[in-house]
C-alpha cells in the first residue's frame, strides 16, 4: 500500500505529466499523468473524443497501487496530440466554469435572492 504522502505529492525529480511520442503510429502520443485516477482519465478521454481532429483517445490505470494514468491520443495530423490535450483541458475548464455559474445561480434562486 502506498504511503499517504505518495497520493498527494510528487518527488522533486518527477514531472506531473510526461509526454511520449508513439514510435509506431504517426500523430499519436502517450501522456503519463501522475497523481491522477479514473476521474481525470475519463473526463479527458470524453473531451478528446468530442474533437473532430482526434481519431482515438483512451486511458488506462496501469496498476491499482500506482497513482497514475496513461492517456493515449491519436489525431488526424491537423493538430498534434499535445495540442489536442491542451484543447480538451481548456474545454473542460470552460465547462466547469459554466457549471459553477449555473449552480450558484440555482442556489441564489433557491434562497430567494435571485428575484
Amino acid at each position: 500500500t502506498p504511503a499517504i504522502s505518495e497520493l498527494f505529492s510528487l518527488p522533486p525529480d518527477v514531472k506531473k505529466i510526461e509526454h511520449v511520442d508513439d514510435t509506431k503510429a504517426k500523430h499519436a502520443a502517450k501522456f503519463v499523468m501522475h497523481l491522477e485516477d479514473h476521474t481525470a482519465g475519463n473526463l479527458l478521454r470524453y473531451s478528446l473524443l468530442r474533437n473532430e481532429n482526434v481519431k482515438f483517445s483512451g486511458y488506462r490505470r496501469p496498476h491499482p497501487l500506482e497513482n497514475k494514468i496513461e492517456l493515449k491520443v491519436h489525431t488526424n495530423g491537423k493538430i498534434s496530440p499535445k495540442e489536442a490535450v491542451k484543447q480538451a483541458c481548456d474545454n473542460l475548464c470552460t465547462e466547469f466554469i459554466k457549471m459553477k455559474e449555473a449552480f450558484l445561480m440555482q442556489v441564489k434562486e433557491f434562497k430567494g435572492e435571485g428575484k
